[in-house]
């Protein structure tokens, strides 16, 4: 293995008893051996919450609604087991509509999917995908319309409209914050 991966046994031996420190490189190369592909993510440093960004986005939704409805996140799918959960959900008035965060939108099919088999997991009438208003989101959302919108159709005033109102919208939308 250290051979296919371009280093020395000795420095592989290390590796694997964790006495060095290997470089993205040198995993990236190991994967490739193994039949991995290496990925990674990135984050913002500052903030030691590492969502920092989807709690800002929750904040600036729940701004919207009214301050008497009472807020409940990160609302479990109630399936015995399950450990997926609704991002958000308005408690009281009881509104039977959830809302999904995707803090930079991109993978449309993935996110349609995701949130449908919530909804129907957790016997929501609407799941309102929350994204922030950004430049990329508003791009990668209007490109993603034709894949997105059957599941989507309402747009944010009409979702905003009817949860004012104190109702769950007639169906599921997106909202930009």
């Amino acid at each position: 293995m250290a051979k296919a991966a371009r280093i020395s046994q000795a420095h592989l031996s290390k590796l694997e008893r964790g006495l060095a420190d290997p470089t993205i490189t040198t995993v990236a190369a190991i994967a490739s051996v193994v039949g991995l592909d290496l990925s990674m993510r990135t984050f913002p440093g500052g903030s030691p919450l590492r969502d920092a960004g989807h709690v800002r986005v929750l904040a600036r939704l729940r701004a919207l609604l009214p301050a008497t409805y009472r807020w409940r996140t990160e609302v479990p799918i109630p399936i015995t087991g399950d450990r997926r959960a609704i991002d958000a959900m308005v408690a009281d008035p009881p509104i039977a509509a959830g809302f999904e965060l995707e803090t930079r939108f991109g993978d449309a099919q993935s996110t349609d999917r995701r949130i449908l088999i919530k909804q129907r997991d957790a016997g929501l009438s609407a799941m309102i995908l929350v994204v922030p208003d950004t430049r990329h989101n508003r791009l990668a959302v209007a490109a993603a319309a034709p894949t997105i919108r059957a599941s989507f159709p309402l747009d944010g005033r009409q979702v905003l409209r009817a949860l004012r109102a104190g109702v769950a919208p007639s169906a599921n939308g997106i909202l930009f914050v």
